[in-house]
Formats: structure tokens, C-alpha cells, sequence
């Protein structure tokens, strides 16, 4: 089968698992321009690659600057909410991250999303550690 086209699910992989993935700290635009060079469909990068951009930027606990908040806030797993948004407890806001703009959207307040008594917890560790 030499010759024969990819598939998108072969690109998608290939892009995913050998580029974005294994990109340095601080290198991932380069990488992801040069993929988008290499590709020349924006919609299939954006399509296809999503899932292996939120993962890369989860990793790598990239930072985020909320609306009206002094301090960035990161991206992690840790952080991620079962419906993907993330919270930022030091600032008490919740936040959905566009990973292809790498800027925080829909931000508001926690209200009573977290519990009181790991509020509490959090407090006592953020003093702790700042």
C-alpha cells in the first residue's frame, strides 16, 4: 500500500499521539503550527485533535487568567469538573477553558457547587502553602 492515502482517523492519531502530545513545556503553538502547516485543513485539526489538546493542556497544568481574579489559575485534572469545567477555589469561581483559544469563558461564582467542609480544608492548605 505504498502511496495510499491516510485516513483522518490515521492523521488524527499520527498528529495527536507523535506531535501534540510529545511537545515540549512552552513549544505546544510551535508544534501545533507546524501540524496545521502540515495538515492544511482547519476543521479536521479542530475536529480530530481536540481530545489530544485538552489532554496536552491537563498535563501540562497550563495557567489561566479569570476576569477580575489577580492570580492565574491552572488547568489540571485535578481541577476539572465531571462536566468539564474547572474551578479555581482560591478565587471561589468556576470557569469552562476553550483550549483552542487558551482563554477562560463562562466564568461565575462557586456558589454552593462545593461543599462547606472541603471549602474549609482548602483554606487551611492554601495558608498553609502561600
Amino acid at each position: 500500500m505504498i502511496g495510499a492515502e491516510l485516513t483522518d482517523a490515521e492523521k488524527f492519531r499520527i498528529v495527536s499521539d507523535f506531535f501534540l502530545l510529545q511537545s515540549p513545556p512552552g513549544e505546544f503553538n510551535e508544534v501545533f503550527n507546524d501540524v496545521r502547516t502540515l495538515l492544511n485543513d482547519d476543521i479536521l485539526l479542530e475536529k480530530g485533535c481536540l481530545e489530544a489538546i485538552k489532554q496536552y493542556n491537563r498535563s501540562q497544568f497550563v495557567s489561566v487568567k479569570l476576569d477580575g481574579v489577580e492570580q492565574a489559575t491552572l488547568v489540571t485534572e485535578h481541577n476539572e469538573m465531571s462536566d468539564g469545567r474547572f474551578v479555581d477555589p482560591k478565587s471561589q469561581k468556576i470557569f469552562k477553558y476553550d483550549h483552542l483559544r487558551k482563554e477562560a469563558v463562562e466564568t461565575h461564582p462557586i456558589s454552593k457547587e462545593i461543599d462547606d467542609k472541603h471549602e474549609q480544608w482548602r483554606k487551611i492548605l492554601q495558608k498553609g502553602i502561600g
